[in-house]
């Protein structure tokens, strides 16, 4: 598992610079997209808690989907229980690249995957929009 997990991650590694020189710098600026080194993105994966037992990751702006690759390669080494990932991402030309990182997650761990397009807004509608991510109703 761990030298597919690498595999995944120098992978992802070579998409994310790939499409990083390919979108315009000012474009980037707007969004206030940061396209997670691998490095950056196996440290934060690193700071959360292995349980056993099924769960859920949400990733919020998932550009290409570093940040979930790391996150997915600890889990496979670490984890034998299944992972559900909905990923969400505003730009619309990077979900390709986001849907080949997360099938190759897909190959490395038990893993549903959801991806989402567009964005989160701000203000009261917030909450709902990422329960509506999850997958969850308010209630009364």
């Amino acid at each position: 598992m761990l030298v597919q997990g690498a595999k995944l991650l120098t992978t992802t590694e070579a998409r994310r610079s790939q499409v990083s020189l390919a979108l315009a710098t000012d474009e980037r600026a707007d969004l206030g997209q940061f396209f997670t080194p691998a490095a950056v993105a196996r440290f934060l994966a690193s700071l959360f808690e292995i349980r056993q037992g099924p769960a859920t990751v949400l990733d919020p702006g998932a550009g290409i989907g570093s940040l979930t690759a790391a996150f997915v390669a600890r889990w496979a080494a670490e984890s034998r229980y299944p992972l559900a990932v909905t990923a969400n991402e505003v730009v619309p030309n990077l979900t390709g690249d986001l849907k080949e990182t997360l099938d190759g997650c897909a190959r490395l761990a038990d893993l549903s995957i959801n991806i989402q397009e567009g964005g989160l807004s701000s203000g009261p509608s917030t909450s709902s929009n990422m329960m509506r991510l999850l997958g969850m109703t308010m209630s009364s």
